[in-house]
């Protein structure tokens, strides 16, 4: 009986405590913005009606108040509003569900919320929620792969100048070395029947790292077997995301993550995009922040040499652990990050090495540059938001928040020391203001857009954690 008492104390202690600290705005704030990218993830990808995803939203919003009316005000202005500007943005959506049919049902989800709340803690009806985002996930992710016949168009090897797309370029290229080409006779041969080319690039820049084209060789008997396994990652980058995010915002907040990359990933398979490299190298990038996070050195670096030497952009997962070391002031284990730092340039140094031998030996002659690499800037970094934002309720607001957000989060970040994973958002960028190419904010996608897929997953983690700078005030 005393160990309850004690243990109810301890818990009104922590309310009370929290209430100073948190200024009595912060829940509105974070709440509205917050489930506004929560209901711009889901109203497109749940399973079977818009009208569930409503119901979430009421119950996201729930769990950030102990006022069953705060809940309520806020989870219905929020339905209004997000649908309100998506139909104004040209979304086919009636009046009839902007004012009436998706506000009720975000009310009725609050009012489960709020039943709910009497029963379990915040934190597992938070685990619930996710439960029901990552099945959600799991479901859409194979009914779109069989919906778009995307594993049967896998499952074959794309046949000559029957493609002019990158991802499959790649598939091409994973099904000739299945066949017992090296990589560099396959890359050569997958350009020569790319109905883009004619021959392969002689730019050193346009040929990739082998690495993922090993893996994928390797380990998959077709290509069906590369898009379950993109589901199935995307799925532990998802979990891995809510931990993460919890970490640096709180257990509610926390769920925008898995909601957004859930939505994001789910674009990639219809669009064929999940053949890209970006996010196969990401994927272990995300893991390498996790098991940093965890203390578990050894694996965040093997995992981040894996991210770097699959794509380049990636580096940033050995440079932004490096860096975290250096300014935190651990020399001892900065020796390692930087080996492995060292070896990742190595690799590619290597790697255009072989590129220029091969490419002298089939009679071209090698060059560094690339016309389309002439670019990078501000108006680049834009431009490349829109990638897979289409399955978003509000695709030309949410990325952009999402990365203004992440920004200012980063900033909490640094200040609190935790720099490992705000360099995994700004180094890519900072690579993008001097190299992309001259496209544009309001030009059309698919040049060289895809490079969002290096910091946008970082983004959506440390989004959800935006408000805490506020709480920052008045700190030394």
């Amino acid at each position: 009986m005393k160990r309850k008492k004690s243990k109810e104390k301890t818990k009104k202690h922590l309310k009370e405590k929290k209430k100073q600290i948190e200024p009595s705005w912060i829940p509105y704030s974070k709440s509205i913005i917050l489930g506004f990218l929560f209901i711009g993830a889901l109203a497109k990808t749940v399973l079977f009606s818009p009208h569930i995803a409503f119901l979430f939203l009421g119950f996201f919003v729930s769990l950030y108040f102990y006022e069953f009316a705060s809940s309520i005000i806020v989870s219905i202005s929020i339905a209004f509003l997000s649908t309100l500007i998506a139909q104004a943005r040209g979304a086919n959506i009636q009046l009839t569900q902007i004012f009436f049919v998706f506000p009720f049902f975000s009310s009725l989800g609050a009012l489960v919320g709020e039943i709910s709340k009497k029963f379990f803690n915040r934190k597992h009806l938070a685990f619930f929620l996710l439960f029901l985002i990552s099945l959600n996930f799991l479901f859409q992710g194979f009914l779109i792969s069989n919906q778009y016949d995307i594993l049967v168009k896998a499952s074959k090897e794309p046949p000559a100048e029957s493609y002019g797309f990158d991802p499959i370029f790649f598939i091409k290229v994973y099904y000739l070395m299945k066949g017992g080409k090296s990589f560099y006779q396959a890359y050569d041969e997958g350009f020569r029947q790319d109905s883009r080319f004619d021959k392969p690039y002689a730019i050193l820049s346009g040929w990739r790292s082998p690495v993922a084209f090993w893996i994928w060789s390797k380990l998959f008997p077709s290509g069906a077997e590369i898009v379950y396994a993109f589901i199935f990652l995307s799925l532990l980058v998802m979990l891995a995301s809510y931990y993460l995010s919890m970490k640096i915002s709180d257990e509610v907040s926390g769920l925008v993550a898995p909601a957004l990359l859930g939505t994001y990933y789910l674009y990639a398979l219809p669009s064929w995009w999940f053949m890209e490299l970006e996010f196969w190298a990401t994927f272990f990038a995300v893991f390498s922040l996790f098991f940093f996070q965890k203390k578990k050195e050894e694996l965040s670096l093997g995992f981040a040499l894996l991210a770097g030497s699959i794509r380049e952009w990636l580096v940033s997962s050995v440079l932004g652990g490096l860096l975290q070391k250096v300014l935190g002031k651990e020399g001892g284990k900065a020796i390692a990050w930087s080996l492995s730092f060292i070896l990742i340039v190595g690799l590619y140094i290597i790697n255009s090495i072989l590129v220029g031998k091969y490419l002298k030996s089939i009679g071209l002659k090698p060059t560094l540059g690339s016309q389309k690499m002439s670019g990078g800037g501000v108006n680049f970094i834009l431009y490349t938001l829109q990638f897979c934002s289409q399955f978003l309720l509000n695709p030309g607001i949410i990325p952009y928040l999402t990365l203004f957000l992440a920004l200012v989060g980063a900033v909490y970040l640094i200040k609190e020391k935790n720099y490992y994973p705000s360099f995994l958002l700004i180094l890519p960028l900072i690579a993008f203001l001097f190299v992309g190419s001259d496209r544009g904010l309001g030009d059309p996608p698919g040049f060289n857009d895809y490079y969002n897929g290096s910091y946008m997953p970082f983004a959506i983690i440390i989004a959800p954690s935006f408000w805490k700078i506020f709480l920052l005030k008045g700190k030394g």
